[in-house]
């Protein structure tokens, strides 16, 4: 079972009860707050359209707010950072929030411009979710033994086998892929300092993948995939390893699912470069409307319809070996890619630790466009670690 903990749904959810007892039809938000444009999103889906920001910080005046998903159906729904001296006389319908730990100091600001301070609605308690999330989890992972480092490597090296091994058996192609497949060339195992493991794989064998895996469970290591688990957020699925407990954050809060290993779908692209370049941007802006769904779900507990349905079936819309050119998309810039196809159509297999896995015939091309100089081994300041505190069960 996957837990999953929302930060940011505990504050929309009381910021709606404050709307609906109030009848508010305007808010203003004072202040700037990290999660603004998927306040301002959420506040548009809620039937709320007039919304304005306040700040008594002059260097963002004028810095523009617009939905998060970027919808087209808000295409036009910029709004830029205003003064506290825009306050006006203020309508009984219109709601003043906020959610830090300035209230007092805001107060006396707007007193001067005639804004009582019942009138401003505090948010900050519900937005305190981290500081209860550690202090449970301490008591959670007291039961467990911590792992790091060569253990984490370890133990997924041999999920890794175990997803070779279901490949091999229902004629799945994979790849290794982004650090794992820098690994293999440069180190013939891990980068020393990584602590993940990533696969490419073509979108059709991703399916069948998922359908095998479903089918036939396994005790120790399990297939994590929104299909399966509607509580995982993310659009890749991860294979975890059931005797472990790892704390993965995540842009809103945390989830907890173990150890793993993480499997990208690869989908078709076209092949001129002006027709790919607007399919991946269209793609990266479908996958920032799948945050903002598993985001909002989880306030809005009557929806029933899954928008990650419809996303998938357009980002996947060509397929994987119809097209000339293929690629993965993802919300996280540095991971969206588009290479020819003609990369992968050939494998080779490749030492890593003490077996061999596929990898692209293209891994060098590859390589170059991910890393450059991929040869290189870069400052100790340049290194990526994830670091997600791990457990295993004692």
């Amino acid at each position: 079972m996957i837990e999953k903990y929302n930060f940011i749904s505990p504050l929309l959810e009381q910021l709606h009860r404050e709307i609906d007892k109030n009848n508010y039809k305007a808010i203003i938000w004072l202040g700037m707050h990290p999660w603004i444009r998927i306040i301002y999103e959420d506040l548009l889906d809620y039937g709320i359209s007039d919304f304005s920001v306040l700040d008594n910080n002059s260097e963002i005046y004028n810095l523009e707010v617009c939905p998060f998903t970027e919808d087209l159906r808000y295409a036009n729904r910029i709004i830029t950072v205003k003064p506290m001296s825009e306050i006006k006389e203020l309508d009984a319908d219109t709601g003043i929030f906020m959610a830090n730990t300035h209230f007092v100091e805001l107060c006396w600001q707007l007193a001067q411009y005639g804004v009582e301070k019942e009138r401003i609605i505090n948010l900050y308690d519900y937005t305190r979710g981290y500081d209860s999330f550690w202090k449970n989890q301490k008591k959670i992972v007291d039961k467990y033994t911590p792992i790091s480092g060569r253990e984490i490597q370890l133990r997924q090296l041999d999920m890794l086998k175990y997803f070779k091994r279901i490949c091999e058996e229902n004629n799945l192609n994979y790849f290794l892929g982004y650090g794992t497949l820098l690994g293999a060339v440069r180190h013939e195992g891990f980068i020393p300092w990584d602590d993940d493991i990533d696969i490419f794989m073509p979108y059709d064998d991703y399916l069948e993948m998922i359908r095998v895996m479903s089918k036939n469970v396994n005790e120790k290591y399990r297939l994590i995939d929104w299909r399966v688990e509607p509580k995982f957020s993310r659009p890749n699925a991860r294979i975890v390893d059931a005797e472990t407990y790892m704390i993965h954050p995540n842009i809103f809060g945390y989830a907890i699912f173990g150890c793993c290993i993480s499997i990208f779908p690869m989908a078709g692209y076209p092949d001129r470069k002006t027709e790919w370049m607007e399919r991946l941007e269209r793609n990266k802006k479908q996958y920032l409307s799948w945050l903002y769904y598993t985001t909002v779900c989880d306030v809005r507990a009557d929806e029933d319809t899954d928008y990650r349905s419809e996303i998938s079936e357009d980002v996947f819309t060509l397929p994987y070996y119809e097209a000339e050119k293929v690629g993965v998309t993802f919300w996280l810039v540095t991971k969206s890619w588009v290479a020819d196809r003609e990369l992968f159509d050939k494998k080779e297999k490749m030492k890593f630790e003490d077996e061999y896995f596929d990898v692209p015939g293209g891994w060098d091309k590859l390589l170059m466009m991910f890393y450059g100089d991929y040869m290189q081994i870069p400052d100790v300041s340049k290194r990526e670690q994830h670091l997600f505190p791990t457990y295993v069960k004692r």
